[in-house]
């Protein structure tokens, strides 16, 4: 991606992070490979203890 760490941050919150606040059960955690490499890179780890909460339509 072009985009720099703010802009890839701001558009991961308005669109990720809206969307899995409609599941308060998952957990999600944001690594920036860019700390260790100088290839842009952005890893989600989203976890959760609840397996039987349904997917909304």
């Amino acid at each position: 991606m072009a985009l720099d760490r703010s802009e890839r941050r701001a558009i991961l919150a308005a669109d990720i992070e809206r969307a899995l606040a409609s599941y308060p059960d998952v957990a999600i955690r944001w690594f920036d490979a860019e700390a260790i490499s100088s290839a842009p890179s952005d890893i989600l780890k989203a976890t959760t203890t609840n397996f039987t909460s349904e997917i909304a339509p």
